[in-house]
């Protein structure tokens, strides 16, 4: 195979691989989507909420707006117009190591307490 081919070939895996975590990912989410609605509104009493979730992993590949190299994003949006973002950090085999991303969790939880 020639370098190129190897390159076209690289990243079509990864493309699958990615369609594959992400169509996984749009499975969990969903199974969880009403848990999901009724902390948010717990949060905001007296308003609702909806997660806008793409239609298929293919649309969540297209659109790069949605994911980054750490984390995938969904957008809740409430009644009123207010919009979260449902942050949903992506696996890399353990990197960083259990015990950061745990000490990062934490103290993001504090920053959002505060």
């Amino acid at each position: 195979m020639s370098e190129g081919m190897d390159s076209r070939f690289l990243k079509q895996r990864a493309k699958e691989s990615k369609l594959i975590r992400f169509a996984q990912l749009l499975d969990k989410i969903g199974a969880i989507q009403s848990q999901i609605i009724s902390a948010a509104e717990a949060i905001r009493s007296g308003h609702t909420c909806i997660i806008e979730l793409p239609s298929s992993a293919k649309n969540m590949v297209k659109n790069k707006n949605m994911y980054n190299g750490m984390n995938i994003h969904f957008p809740i949006i409430f009644d009123d117009g207010l919009k979260w973002l449902l942050r949903v950090r992506q696996c890399h085999n353990g990197q960083p190591p259990l015990e950061i991303q745990q000490f990062i969790t934490r103290v993001k939880l504090q920053v959002w307490n505060y």
